[in-house]
């Protein structure tokens, strides 16, 4: 296996007033990684390394990255059951052996569960009429194309402010909890989203038909995988560093005098749609990204006194 990859760090001081007695510190830093797997014994059992979740499936296979994940092209909803009818490269429609019934597409096999309308529309990769194993792609990847953070100190006479943000992006989530709560599969509470989902008809929506059994509809597809970059501030600290004309008044032979207050993961700018982008690396070490209803880091504040005798 091959990783390569570089860290860029730039520190300056952006401001540093004479008479307002203002300055501005900042560290920035952007870093990136990519991995490649070279090459596998050549008695190497692929099997033995392929790994699935929530229907996902990550596999070591030369010339591939480590934490891609594998499913299908979701490409929205039937709205009618015609829309599931095969047709040719002219539009022209398939029929089956008979010549008269048309040919639908399926799941699973020639035989398998027939698509209606309602039901999730798959890119047909391999052209066969059938949604199956071999229409299964690369996906996803769960690394970050770039990471960093963005540290600031503020000094202005006896207050420092630093606050501190990380972030990155271009890395994938399967968003499993999100796959739980719209699959529409068993009677307990759903998310409010299904209510957009397919009724009748000529329906417009990426939301499918809720059935007892739709296995096909909530199969491991780019539905449940979602940017999770993002951009968080981790840190603000505001600091007051007494006088020294104050601190002799109180006397007490108190020689250094200050507070601080300080608030830890108040906001995170992000379009993923689950409680916290920032998924740990659970399980599998090649099949991670994947977002079981994993628990925000919580928001924190923290008041502090230092005196120094």
């Amino acid at each position: 296996m091959r990783n390569s990859g570089w860290e860029l760090g730039i520190t300056g001081i952006i401001l540093k007033g004479s008479d307002t007695k203002l300055r501005w510190k900042s560290f920035f830093n952007i870093a990136t990684n990519r991995n490649r797997l070279i090459k596998l014994p050549e008695l190497f059992d692929a099997n033995a390394f392929t790994v699935s979740q929530s229907g996902f499936t990550s596999k070591l296979q030369e010339g591939d990255v480590v934490g891609a994940f594998y499913g299908y092209k979701a490409l929205g909803v039937y709205s009618r059951d015609d829309d599931a009818i095969l047709k040719d490269a002219e539009g022209n429609t398939i029929y089956e052996a008979d010549g008269v019934t048309p040919k639908y597409m399926r799941y699973g096999s020639a035989t398998g569960r027939q698509f209606r309308g309602g039901d999730m529309i798959y890119s047909d990769v391999n052209g066969d009429g059938v949604i199956n194993e071999l229409d299964r792609v690369q996906i996803g990847d769960a690394s970050p194309q770039f990471f960093g953070g963005w540290n600031n100190t503020f000094n202005y006479r006896n207050w420092i402010v630093t606050l501190n943000l990380q972030y990155q992006t271009g890395n994938d989530i399967i968003n499993a909890t999100r796959q739980y709560m719209e699959r529409m599969t068993v009677s307990h509470n759903q998310s409010q989203s299904v209510l957009a989902r397919w009724r009748r008809q000529g329906d417009v929506t990426d939301m499918p038909r809720a059935q007892p059994d739709n296995s096909w509809n909530s199969a491991a597809s780019t539905r449940w995988v979602e940017d999770g970059s993002y951009l968080r501030l981790k840190t603000v600290s505001l600091t007051y560093t007494a006088g020294k004309e104050f601190v002799r008044k109180i006397g007490l032979g108190v020689r250094q005098l200050s507070f601080f207050v300080t608030g830890y993961n108040l906001y995170t700018w992000t379009h993923y749609l689950g409680l916290d982008p920032e998924v740990p690396i659970t399980g599998s070490v090649y099949l991670f990204g994947i977002d079981n209803a994993t628990t925000a880091p919580p928001r924190q504040y923290t008041l502090g006194l230092n005196i120094g005798f």
